[in-house]
């Protein structure tokens, strides 16, 4: 990863809201770096 910075600006007057609640931690997955096959076999259908 290239080490990208976001900024999430909540403005909203509730704690409990959930535009609070998005800023929370995040964690970042990268389904092509994780070779993250979309198919499910019949193997995994089945346990």
């Amino acid at each position: 990863m290239n080490g990208k910075k976001i900024s999430v600006i909540s403005g909203h007057p509730y704690p409990q809201s959930f535009n609070s609640a998005i800023a929370q931690t995040v964690n970042l997955h990268d389904l092509y770096m994780e070779k993250f096959n979309p198919v499910i076999s019949d193997k995994q259908l089945i346990s």
